[in-house]
């Protein structure tokens, strides 16, 4: 049987391989003009894969780009102190301020782009990257561009205290296992953040008045967005965070002044979790039919939905609630729409309809423990069959317990099921 062990010699030649090509890194000056580099372009031509640009403090106006050159990296002297410019000389647009293509482990530290307008041969984005894998930014701004502040093709990006500020939209990154921490975005026309790959990761991060589209948007599978704050969603069809893939993490995030707090498109085995959702214009968390099996544990909507709207409007099936509350909501509490739900120890307290409205969809419904207090609709109201009642508490409503449904199994409960009178229409 042949080894499969490595041969010394083969490993000593890679070893010395990847030493030489370290070795061989230089560092470019910009400017240096004993050696030919007067503009920052002069710099970037004269880099070589692996180089580092290191440029001095100043303004370059002007549009810049980079090709095939993997390993780039460049870096301002001092935070906010290299500015980029894309407008030429006479301040006319010149397109995007800097273009990286087919640049795998390039790395931007250190720079601001901004004014990017556009052309009518390129965009009018702040930064760039095409067919780039393993890129990382840290210490970027991007300011007053008309289209994206910073846009990725490729997986694996790093964005560490980068912000995007009134542009045309925020961060745009397609391909899977971006991270994203201590990012900010705010004051953008279109969106905030939106990934478009799988196990893609947004924390820390500050998103807030966007005009249209949600503040934190993943389309894809394993998204994890945890301890960011989004607030002032304007568009009435976009959420604070939302989330297309199954095994959603979203926890311990703050949103206000959306239409929808956090709205799972899709999501399956996923935990949504001690969120803290206020002020929204609309429910306060959304989990659509095609969702299910997901934890939703120890979240507060607090002065959500409205006239039509619940606290918590769940239509996924199988959902399970646990230790979340509802306060003061503009509709019901909670809302469930399909099968299958266990709700144990949630609180739905002073909201304008129902605390607990189990629809008649959702069948076989199982509530323990959970609490409705002060709602000035049902503080329970059932029309669902098969449903399971234990140790549920309802308290000071219009009325506790209202059934037109099918309870199967009541127990220890503090209100009366039997005889209870059929939902009012609120």
């Amino acid at each position: 049987m042949a080894s499969s062990a490595t041969p010394a010699s083969i490993r000593v030649a890679s070893i010395a391989i990847a030493l030489a090509a370290f070795a061989e890194a230089a560092t470019i000056q910009v400017p240096n003009a004993g050696a030919g580099i007067v503009t920052l372009q002069d710099g970037l031509d004269a880099a070589q894969a692996g180089d580092t640009v290191l440029i001095a403090p100043g303004r370059y106006s002007g549009s810049f780009s980079v090709a095939n050159k993997n390993g780039i990296t460049l870096r301002g002297q001092g935070a906010g102190k290299v500015v980029i410019e894309a407008r030429d000389g006479t301040m006319g647009e010149v397109g995007i301020g800097l273009k990286l293509t087919d640049c795998d482990s390039a790395r931007l530290e250190n720079l601001v782009v901004e004014r990017a307008l556009a052309t009518m041969s390129a965009k009018g984005a702040g930064i760039v990257f095409v067919s780039s894998n393993s890129v990382t930014l840290k210490n970027v701004a991007v300011y007053e561009c008309a289209e994206e502040g910073i846009e990725i093709d490729g997986n694996q990006a790093t964005l560490t205290d980068c912000s995007v500020r009134s542009c045309g939209g925020g961060i745009k990154i397609m391909g899977d296992g971006a991270t994203l921490k201590n990012c900010a975005v705010n004051a953008d026309s279109i969106r905030g953040i939106g990934l478009f790959g799988n196990s893609c990761t947004v924390s820390d991060c500050v998103v807030g008045g966007i005009l249209s589209g949600s503040g934190i948007s993943i389309a894809g599978e394993a998204p994890t967005v945890v301890k960011n704050r989004v607030t002032g969603i304007h568009d009435l069809l976009f959420s604070g965070i939302s989330t297309t893939g199954s095994s959603p993490r979203i926890e311990k995030n703050i949103v206000s002044g959306a239409p929808v707090g956090i709205f799972i498109v899709y999501g399956g085995f996923g935990t949504i979790a001690k969120n803290d959702i206020f002020d929204c214009y609309d429910s306060g968390l959304v989990v659509a039919e095609v969702s299910h099996d997901l934890l939703i544990k120890e979240n507060t909507v607090t002065r959500c939905g409205s006239l039509t709207t619940a606290g918590y409007k769940i239509a996924g099936d199988s959902e399970t609630l646990r230790k979340n509350k509802a306060i003061d909501c503009a509709s019901d509490g909670f809302q469930f729409l399909s099968p299958g739900v266990v709700a144990e120890e949630n609180l739905a307290e002073n909201c304008a309809k129902d605390g607990f409205d189990i629809d008649a969809n959702a069948t076989a419904a199982t509530l323990t423990k959970n609490t409705a207090r002060g709602n000035r609709g049902e503080g329970i109201e059932n029309s669902a069959a098969s449903v399971t009642l234990t140790k549920n508490s309802a308290k000071l409503n219009r009325i506790d317990f209202a059934n037109d449904g099918s309870v199967t199994t009541s127990s220890g409960n503090d209100f009366t099921v039997a005889g209870a009178p059929a939902p009012e229409i609120d």
